[in-house]
Parts: structure tokens; C-alpha cells; sequence
């Protein structure tokens, strides 16, 4: 059997884990991610982390104007794999992100246009409000990467 695996996304508060769970499961008819979000969100939330391998901007594009089929594909799960009821403030602000790769040879830079462009549409913000990004790579495990990010003020 083939069964497809469930992500599993983790929401931090600073160095302690808030909570983890599997995402389309149900506690009390409500669903997991509706459940995080509503419990942590608005007062605990600081970094994101999606169970995710990035999608480099080589793969992103074909030519100068057409997103690949991977880019489609990558879209899709990042938007359902995000936190619903996220609110990007007006000003400027600064992106911390941290990607966990299973190759040496990933470019830490090629995945973050991508994934800020997905951020922009699925949290209605402009990324030219972004004034400094820190970027963070580690080498995982093969099936562990990750993308783990927040948004704060400058």
C-alpha cells in the first residue's frame, strides 16, 4: 500500500516547541492546524516551521515569466501547509528564515524569492516591506527538511 505521509508542522516560541502535531487530523471535531493556530498564534507564536523541502528559484521558473510544475506543486502545499490567521504589520520589517537542506550543494539564497512570494500572496503584504533578511542554513537528513521563518519588525 501506498499510503501518502502526513506532514507534520511544529510552531516554536523562541527555544521551546509550543506544539506539534499532524496536520489533518481531529481533537473534538476541529482540526489540528485550526486548533494551533487559535490556541498559540495570536499571543506565543514567534518562528514558523513547515516541514518542507524548499524549492530553489532554478527550479521556480522557466525562462523569465512561466512558473514550472514545480513551482505549482510547491505553492499549493506551502499555502495549505501555513498558519491561517497570520497578520503581516504596515512598515518595515525583517525576515529570519532557517532552511534545513539534505545537500551541501543547496544554495541557501535560491530558495528564499520563491518562498517570499508565496508569503506575500498567502498574508496579502507587499515583500518590498522587507528591509533586511538573516538567513540560516543546516544540513538535515534526507525527508527532514524543513523551512522555519519569522516576520518582526525592523
Amino acid at each position: 500500500m501506498n499510503e501518502k505521509p502526513k506532514k507534520v508542522i511544529s510552531y516554536a516560541n523562541e527555544d521551546k516547541l509550543a506544539s506539534k502535531a499532524i496536520l489533518g487530523t481531529t481533537i473534538g471535531g476541529q482540526e489540528v492546524q485550526d486548533i494551533i493556530i487559535n490556541a498559540y498564534l495570536e499571543k506565543h507564536l514567534k518562528k514558523i516551521r513547515i516541514n518542507i523541502k524548499s524549492l530553489s528559484v532554478n527550479r521556480a521558473w522557466q525562462g523569465r515569466r512561466y512558473k514550472t510544475p514545480a513551482y505549482d506543486r510547491y505553492e499549493a502545499e506551502m499555502v495549505y501547509l501555513l498558519p491561517k490567521n497570520v497578520v503581516i504589520q504596515p512598515g518595515e520589517l525583517q525576515l529570519n528564515i532557517r532552511v534545513g537542506y539534505s545537500s551541501k550543494a543547496s544554495d541557501l539564497d535560491n530558495c528564499i524569492k520563491p518562498f517570499l512570494d508565496i508569503l506575500s500572496r498567502k498574508y496579502s503584504f507587499n515583500d518590498k516591506q522587507i528591509y533586511r533578511i538573516e538567513a540560516e542554513k543546516e544540513i538535515v537528513k534526507k525527508g527532514r527538511e524543513y523551512i522555519e521563518f519569522e516576520i518582526i519588525k525592523k
